[in-house]
């Protein structure tokens, strides 16, 4: 029973989140906003398709190639459907395990998931805290200098623990991310193609913001998108909402983006998010049918 509190824990998360955002800014005037969209928003929504078509090479990389590309396309569109309603912006990996545990096993897929999740994660810090300098330049913020750059060292600490362990179980070590010999170079791919894939989000945040009247440099946008992303994986909300839109009238407000704005921005990438990943849910639907 305990757990089925969660799900509903997470919801009111979101729901005071994002009742805090609307009690502080002018819902209306964000709203009215919206009138600045234009063509410019058929690149965030024509670039879903080609992250998407990275990831699945990500996560096949992870499998060692093991499966379809056209499978494993379906069914990483449809996970990012369920991400809608589970904890996080990765709460639908567990589709993914669920959907091929039968046939490669539950240890098998979890850790491939778990090396893409991992290189995908490890790439938002890399440039987070390459970025965080000149951010740092920008804004005196000191805050978005130090966190960025601890984050990597953690990485760094937590990549060498992976490598150098040895766990005393064997169920332990199933969750060991080996980065020796041929895994390093696999990871090494991974953490580049996740670098495209990051570079495909900031570039549609960029967008977003040029559509609406701001020229932003790309460096501070690269460098807040991987930061809101980061926390958008903190699993306190269903699919991150209302964590994501705080984040992105938060990190904005340091480069002078009225909240409105930033919020009109977080709405409508969250509407064209959903239709995008709508489109899995109607592949499930096909699948069942």
């Amino acid at each position: 029973m305990k757990g089925n509190y969660k799900p509903i824990l997470k919801l009111v998360v979101s729901v005071t989140l994002l009742g805090f955002l609307f009690y502080k800014i002018d819902f209306f005037e964000a709203l009215k906003l919206i009138n600045k969209v234009n063509y410019l928003i058929l690149i965030p929504i024509l670039l879903y398709i080609p992250a998407l078509l990275i990831s699945t090479v990500k996560w096949r990389i992870a499998l060692k190639n093991e499966e379809k590309f056209s499978s494993l396309f379906k069914t990483y569109w449809i996970s990012n459907f369920f991400s809608n309603f589970l904890p996080s912006t990765i709460g639908g990996d567990s589709y993914k395990v669920i959907k091929l545990r039968k046939k490669f096993g539950t240890q098998k897929v979890l850790n491939s998931v778990i090396l893409d999740r991992a290189s995908g994660l490890l790439g938002l810090i890399l440039l987070s805290s390459i970025c965080s300098f000149f951010v740092y330049n920008i804004t005196s913020n000191i805050y978005l200098l130090v966190i960025p750059n601890l984050l990597l060292l953690f990485a760094i600490i937590g990549l060498f623990i992976a490598k150098s362990i040895n766990f005393k179980y064997e169920k332990l070590e199933a969750y060991r991310i080996n980065l020796i010999t041929n895994s390093n170079r696999i990871f090494l791919k991974l953490l580049f193609l996740s670098l495209i894939f990051i570079s495909f989000g900031a570039i549609s945040l960029w967008t977003y913001f040029f559509m609406f009247g701001y020229s932003i440099n790309f460096l501070i946008i690269l460098s807040f998108y991987c930061i809101i992303q980061i926390v958008s994986m903190i699993p306190i909300s269903l699919n991150s909402i209302g964590l994501t839109e705080v984040s992105i009238v938060y990190f904005f407000t340091f480069i002078g983006v009225p909240a409105e704005v930033s919020l009109s921005i977080a709405l409508l990438s969250r509407l064209i998010m959903l239709i995008q990943t709508s489109i899995g849910g109607a592949i499930y639907l096909t699948e069942k049918g």
